[in-house]
This record gives C-alpha cells, sequence and structure tokens, in this order.
C-alpha cells in the first residue's frame, strides 16, 4: 500500500496533537515540517523523524 506523505506547516501546539495523530496511522508519512520559527520545526521535526522544510 502507497502511504499518503504529509508536510505540516506551523509548528505550534496543534500541529503536535496532530503529529501524533498522524504518527499513529499507518497509512500516513509525516514527512515534513516548516515553521516561521525554525527551532520549532526542528523539535517537531526531531519527534516525528521528519524533515525541516
Amino acid at each position: 500500500m502507497t502511504k499518503i506523505r504529509v508536510g505540516i506547516i506551523g509548528a505550534g501546539f496543534i500541529a503536535g496533537v496532530h503529529a501524533s495523530v498522524l504518527a499513529s496511522d499507518d497509512r500516513v508519512e509525516l514527512v515534513a515540517v516548516h515553521d516561521v520559527v525554525n527551532e520549532c520545526a526542528e523539535r517537531l521535526a526531531r519527534t516525528c523523524n521528519a524533515r525541516t522544510a
């Protein structure tokens, strides 16, 4: 089965909630995170095994 590849724009609180829900779905692969505050994007990307964009 081909996974749906997802990127998240914005790495605030609710993005973390969305990321954890996406991570629990075998049909989805979280591939990238972006935020205007690079440190926030890097932190969320690390927890999700994604890259920053």
